[in-house]
């Protein structure tokens, strides 16, 4: 008894979601039968709008044809040739006889024959006027049958002033293959526009630029149902298409397919012309919903009623109506754009026959080519195979993969421009048939790449510079994401940091295993240090910090690390950027000398340098180290920000940055990038040469030492002075010079001060110094010689220079120790220091130290 209470239960549960379902689905279906209805109804007036269209543009094309016969039936008649040839008279009464019969055959307003120069040389009677004599080479269908081409070309007459449509056709004598003139009729307007009137819509005849040239509704004429381009108003104004009409837009809007007119709903369609581009436009009104039948109500709610299924295929099938309302929508306004894009496209929009002419061109592909307009590149490429293909064998190809594929895509190859240059093109060419003759032609696009494969080209090389150059950087870069992984490393950074690869074979390495403290011995999290500083609301990114590193494999080193994020566009973190530099012998050595200390050597260094102390130098390395390691990271992040900004620049045009327009300042960051990382390194360079002259020497750190290159370093430590001294300072050193037994600081100080002297001697930059050296085999010595055109040293004084505190610079600060010391440093090492002087004319200073070969030989023969 409690089951059946339990079933009951459930079944009167289920009723009110049984009963809603009913309600939802009779409403869904009633719904959906309304809407079948109206939709049906509108599809219907639409489909019966656009089938009496259709057969309204037939019989126009049908008109149109049997002229276009007949035309071309005179244009082959013998007595029409010997006019043009000059045989027989223009006017004699058969030709004219000729014309008139074929004018009132075909019911026609004029019949005349032109000559190839756009001349009238014959004409049927006309009613106001003759038309005999007046040159029409300007219309278009004058300079197409002239190609050899039959044109059809809707126009407001010159001299007739009168509408038509005028039909034109090339003229060929026997054995001839250029046109000698054409035959040209012209329909009156009346005849197409008692075609209009039949019509119970409101119906036009519309130009390629929305221009109405014919319609029952005369307010209509010459409004234009979209804006004109300026290229579009003066291409009407140079071939007077409409005559000295104004040409006006529409008070309505006639590009959808609904449009208002007098508060009617009018359903719009379009159909084309039977003349290329050209389309016939009609507009009726929108009629009322039709209420069904009430039996058709009642077999429509029984069939929806047991037929509930067929909701879904209803839904489906209102879906396919709405979809191809749409596409034909679509459709027609992809028709009517077309035009606008042939004008305006940046890309080159071209037909062309298969003998090698332009039939037509965009004014871009005009231009690709470097020529003013259309016209003139139709006029004078005659040949594209030999014009503009640099080898014509190309042409040959492509016509050839045509003629297999019917269709060539992305087609790279060579244009030569009418001034000779040549350009990288893409061609994309489809084989299409003409309309009115079904003569087949070719049609495609034309893109100039020139400039995108010299941008690919460049960046393809600039990408190979960063990779060689991160491969050989002497300094350790990685990146580490937001997971803390390390993302990339180079060389460097894998010998530094002792990083390996994971087993996946990507570019990810494992976690180094490494220890690291700063200096004083406190312990660094190498995770803060690569990415958690650089996160945003943390501490800002490191710079420059000496950090002490031991390796699971017990190797110490001593680095300098540089970390900077890197953001996406929002502004978020993505990845850290970290530089290390190894400066393991760096702090070692400066630790060692630390604990040395020579005194009176570093006072006579101090006074010789221009008392420059070694703090100085530290000071100066600081941020020039800062200035090195940031510079690149500087000059890299350019790159990555330059792609952005020309991106911007392309779209927007020239700004602003930094006082300087973008386009000029783009060329110049490069090179203000390299000049700040030149000066960076020539700074680096010449205080290595400051702290290492500034470290200590002595006779017991003996060494293999090249005089040449103690003079070398000696000259850029004191550049400064050589340069403010004299413009002539001549530097001779020979070569395969063998080495001497020295200390390097010690022997780079006698070089120093002997240099120093002679620019201090000199009273006018305009004299000169000279430094050489040599080898001597007599008596084993490698030689040096200082010789300055200066002012001397007095006889009495030249005995008393190498004593101690003997000087006659004392007022400029001179302690008289530099050549005591001097000499004494030479005599230490086996040599000796001699002078010459002759007062106005300068001194020489010769230093001999023995090579160190044949002081091996003296011990060896010990």
């Amino acid at each position: 008894m409690p089951f059946m209470k339990d079933k009951m239960f459930q079944r009167w549960s289920l009723l009110p979601a049984f009963v809603l379902f009913l309600g939802l689905l009779t409403l869904v279906l009633g719904t959906s039968a309304w809407f079948t209805v109206r939709l049906l109804n509108h599809e219907n007036q639409r489909s019966s709008h656009h089938v009496d269209l259709e057969l309204l543009a037939k019989q126009m094309e049908h008109n149109l044809r049997q002229r276009l016969e007949v035309i071309r039936t005179l244009a082959h008649n013998g007595m029409v040739s010997n006019v043009l040839r000059g045989v027989t008279e223009p006017d004699n009464h058969d030709m004219r006889l000729a014309l008139n019969t074929t004018n009132e055959v075909v019911h026609s307003e004029l019949v005349a024959v032109y000559a190839t120069n756009g001349t009238i040389v014959s004409s049927s009677n006309n009613k106001t006027m003759s038309t005999t004599g007046f040159n029409y080479a300007f219309r278009p269908y004058v300079q197409g049958s002239r190609r050899g081409e039959t044109i059809v070309f809707p126009a407001f007459g010159v001299v007739t002033r009168t509408r038509g449509v005028y039909l034109s056709t090339p003229v060929y004598g026997p054995g001839r293959t250029v046109p000698l003139g054409m035959v040209v009729l012209k329909i009156g307007i009346g005849e197409i526009e008692g075609l209009l009137k039949e019509s119970g819509d409101l119906v036009a005849v519309v130009s390629p630029e929305g221009v109405v040239f014919a319609s029952n509704q005369p307010s209509w004429l010459y409004h234009t149902t979209r804006p004109l381009s300026p290229m579009a108003a003066e291409q009407i104004n140079r071939t007077r298409q409409f005559g000295p009409h104004r040409i006006v837009p529409m008070a309505f809007d006639l590009t959808r397919d609904e449009t208002t007119i007098g508060r009617r709903r009018y359903l719009v369609d379009r159909v084309p012309f039977p003349v290329p581009g050209w389309s016939i436009l009609s507009c009726r009104q929108v009629l009322p919903m039709i209420p069904l039948p009430g039996l058709h109500k009642f077999l429509l709610a029984t069939t929806l009623s047991v037929m509930g299924g067929l909701a879904v295929l209803v839904f489906f099938l209102l879906a396919n109506i709405q979809r191809r309302r749409r596409t034909e929508s679509r459709l027609r306004r992809a028709e009517e754009k077309y035009h606008n894009i042939f004008i305006n496209a940046s890309m080159g929009i071209f037909q062309s026959s298969f003998a090698g002419r332009y039939l037509e061109a965009s004014p871009s592909m005009a231009r690709i080519l470097g020529y003013r307009d259309p016209s003139q590149l139709m006029s004078e490429v005659r040949d594209i195979g030999r014009n503009v293909y640099v080898d014509p064998g190309e042409r040959a190809a492509v016509l050839d993969r045509l003629a297999r594929e019917e269709l060539v895509e992305d087609y790279e190859t060579r244009f030569r421009r009418r001034d000779g240059s040549v350009i990288r093109v893409a061609l994309s060419l489809r084989i299409v048939s003409n309309f009115q003759d079904n003569e087949p032609f070719l049609e495609g696009f034309c893109l100039d790449i020139t400039a995108k494969r010299a941008a690919e080209d460049a960046l393809r090389r600039e990408h190979d510079i960063v990779s060689r150059v991160m491969e050989t950087s002497p300094l350790g870069i990685i990146l580490t994401n937001k997971d803390k992984e390390i993302t990339f490393a180079n060389p460097k950074a894998e010998e530094l940091l002792g990083l390996t690869r994971t087993s996946n074979g990507g570019a990810e390495y494992a976690h180094p295993d490494v220890r690291m403290t700063d200096l004083s011995g406190r312990i660094l999290s190498l995770d803060d240090l690569l990415i958690t500083r650089a996160m945003p609301r943390r501490e800002s990114p490191i710079a420059y910090l000496r950090i002490a590193m031991t390796r699971s494999d017990g190797r110490r080193l001593y680095l300098s690390l540089n970390t900077a994020p890197l953001r996406n566009a929002s502004g978020e973190l993505t990845e850290a950027v970290s530089i290390f530099e190894d400066i393991t012998d760096k702090v070692l050595t400066e630790r060692e000398e630390a604990l040395k200390q020579q005194h009176l050597v570093q006072v006579d260094r101090m006074i010789s340098l221009g008392i420059l102390t070694s703090g100085v130098a530290h000071e100066i390395n600081n941020p020039n180290t800062f200035i090195m390691s940031n510079a690149q990271l500087f000059t890299d992040a350019w790159q990555e920000a330059r792609a952005i900004l020309d991106g911007y620049y392309k779209e927007n045009g020239d700004f602003l940055i930094g006082g300087l327009q973008y386009s000029k300042f783009r060329d110049r960051m490069p090179q203000l990038c390299s000049r700040i990382l030149e000066g960076s390194v020539r700074i680096q360079r010449i205080v290595k040469e400051l702290r290492n002259y500034s470290g200590k020497g002595s006779a017991a750190s003996l060494a293999s030492v090249d005089v040449n290159d103690v003079i070398r370093s000696a000259e850029i430590l004191l550049g400064n002075m050589i340069r403010k001294s004299t413009d002539h300072f001549d530097l001779h050193l020979a070569a395969d010079l063998p080495t001497v037994r020295a200390d390097f600081q010690r022997l780079e100080q006698v070089v120093i001060n002997i240099v120093q002297n002679a620019c201090q001697a000199l009273p006018d930059p305009s004299l000169s110094i000279h430094v050489s050296t040599k080898y001597d085999s007599e008596s084993g010595s490698v030689i040096l010689v200082c010789s300055d055109e200066g002012i001397g040293i007095p006889e009495g004084q030249l005995g008393h220079i190498t004593d101690p505190f003997f000087t006659t610079k004392r007022d400029k600060g001179g302690t008289g120790l530099g050549l005591s010391i001097s000499l004494k440093i030479v005599r230490e090492y086996g040599g000796t220091l001699k002078f010459r002087s002759n007062p106005e004319r300068g001194t020489t200073v010769e230093m001999q130290l023995p090579a160190e070969h044949r002081a091996l030989d003296r011990d060896g023969a010990r």
